[in-house]
């Protein structure tokens, strides 16, 4: 049987090879321009850059593995793995891997960034000196403020500047909380109010946030986008 492969006319080729080269140079620029970008987010606010970089390691880790709520955890990075070789914990580490050290709930997570895999869990029985690394923070975000993204639900206008203005004044939360997002809703038709814990160690905030403007702690519905928030509000009817 003899297979007959389409012809493309030679400028479509030519049109194709173009986009490719260009593509292929472009790539390494972007590349570049990204890491620019974040070396001077971390000149221009080395405190936030670092809080960035926590929270996001905090999902990541979160994402695999049930993470104590109600507490930030300190971050450190394994630097010399030769140093830790003799305990158990560390047996498998290798540089570069993070340590997520929860002191109140004595756990203590190995997490590996480069395979977005967890190494090693266990029991609290080391101090962040013990390890002899190089502490990446000391909580999840510098005075414990919480990234909030809020979203409306609905077809009605400025729901979302009512809710900023309630947990922004609030007594408990307000001087925790910072509003980094507020966007429509992917779906228009929420009949009630959605709070999404993303940073499980805020799960307790999200409980008094879903009191305070009436709504329940739940999943992100399918079809929304994951903020880069602590947590998210979706605010219903």
């Amino acid at each position: 049987m003899k297979i007959i492969f389409p012809k493309f006319p030679r400028y479509t080729l030519l049109i194709v090879g173009v986009a490719l080269i260009v593509f292929t140079a472009l790539a390494p620029s972007y590349y570049f321009y990204t890491k620019y970008q974040q070396s001077q987010k971390l000149l221009r606010n080395p405190a936030e850059a670092a809080a960035e970089e926590a929270r996001a390691l905090i999902a990541q880790v979160g994402r695999v593995i049930d993470l104590p709520t109600g507490e930030a955890p300190t971050l450190a990075t394994v630097s010399d793995k030769q140093k830790l070789s003799s305990q158990p914990f560390f047996a498998k580490s290798e540089n570069g891997d993070k340590v997520l050290i929860f002191q109140q709930s004595k756990k203590a997570i190995l997490y590996r960034p480069s395979l977005g895999k967890v190494i090693e869990v266990s029991t609290l029985n080391f101090t962040n000196e013990d390890i002899g690394t190089k502490a990446a923070s000391q909580s999840a975000v510098p005075g414990n403020t919480i990234a909030v993204a809020l979203y409306n639900g609905t077809t009605t206008v400025g729901l979302t500047a009512g809710a900023e203005k309630k947990l922004t004044t609030d007594s408990e939360l307000g001087a925790k909380i910072s509003i980094t997002v507020k966007e429509n809703a992917v779906k228009k038709d929420y009949t009630k109010t959605i709070v999404v814990v993303l940073t499980s160690v805020f799960g307790e905030e999200a409980q008094k946030i879903a009191k305070l403007l009436g709504g329940t702690v739940s999943a992100l519905p399918e079809g929304e986008a994951r903020p880069n928030a602590d947590i998210a509000v979706i605010i219903g009817k």
